[in-house]
């Protein structure tokens, strides 16, 4: 009798050791994850409109929204689908097939609707999705990655390899609590590691409220997380005319671009337009930031 031969799946080729030798090139473009401790801070419709606010200030700019089981980021944009990556992971269409160009110059990427299956996608998975998506890099300066709430175990992938993350959330005590159990995975997953954190802070009354709740959320990590340090990057106040764009799915830069949330959205955007300059500039001389794509990739073996 003859000894079946093994199986080899494609993407598990070699010791996970042999795997990860694999070099790691540089980034071509900064990916900065979005991210929040619970649902319901207003994330998504915060990277609508910073994703448009960018993209005035010159950059090419594309959204993926990293919510594979219960996406939304094409309804805020008043798209309609040509399909999902469901779609991609089964074969039937390509990434280019789904992709989604929105109002205002940038480009979708869309996640999954309504599939409890995507919104835990198997490793293999990842990584097939990470090389898929790295052949999109190339053609643009931002990409900003839309995560789903909370700190399962695959919205950790998704977050970890990010060149930086800009995590939302509100003043009120849950939204608080969440944000910090948010930082305290990262940290227990990558304690030698740890960028800087920049805190936005959305339905707030106004300044005052923004500062007192960073100040609560400084003093308990610096109590418990030393190592990570939370820089403020702004305020979004609470909005009637905000309320209204999510109403009309046009995000409320392009439909109230005169408001005052509109002026705080924008203030954000050109700090963190540049901050991507300085970043871009770094990485023209030094190439010290490794592809996001290949980063995730290479945790997927892990």
């Amino acid at each position: 009798m003859f000894e079946a031969e093994p199986v080899v799946v494609p993407f598990e080729l070699g010791t996970p050791s042999q795997r990860l030798e694999t070099s790691i090139p540089p980034a071509q473009a900064k990916v900065i994850a979005i991210a929040s401790g619970k649902g319901g801070t207003g994330k998504t419709t915060f990277t609508t409109n910073l994703a448009i606010a960018l993209r005035r200030q010159g950059a090419k700019v594309l959204i993926i929204d990293a919510d594979f089981g219960l996406a939304n980021d094409h309804l805020l944009l008043g798209l309609e689908l040509r399909g999902d990556i469901g779609d991609v992971l089964s074969g039937r269409k390509g990434l280019r097939d789904i992709l989604l160009e929105g109002p205002g110059g940038i480009q979708l990427l869309p996640g999954g609707t309504g599939s409890s299956r995507l919104s835990n996608l198997e490793p293999y998975e990842i990584a097939i999705l990470a090389r898929e998506m790295g052949c999109l890099e190339p053609e643009f300066d931002i990409i900003l990655v839309d995560l789903a709430a909370g700190i399962s175990p695959a919205n950790l992938h998704w977050l970890l390899p990010a060149h930086e993350t800009l995590l939302v959330t509100n003043p009120e005590i849950t939204a608080l609590i969440d944000a910090y159990g948010l930082l305290k995975c990262l940290v227990q997953e990558c304690p030698q590691q740890m960028p800087d954190i920049h805190v936005i802070f959305n339905r707030v009354r106004d300044e005052a409220e923004a500062e007192t709740s960073l100040k609560r959320l400084r003093h308990t990590v610096a109590k418990h997380l030393p190592s990570l340090r939370l820089s403020p990057m702004g305020h979004i106040p609470f909005d009637r005319y905000l309320l209204h764009s999510i109403a009309i799915q046009a995000p409320v830069v392009l439909s109230h671009p005169r408001s005052h949330v509109t002026s705080c959205l924008h203030g954000i955007a050109k700090r963190v337009f540049v901050r991507f300059k300085i970043w871009e500039k770094r990485q023209s001389r030094l190439a010290q930031a490794g592809s996001y794509f290949s980063l995730l990739e290479r945790r997927a073996y892990e």
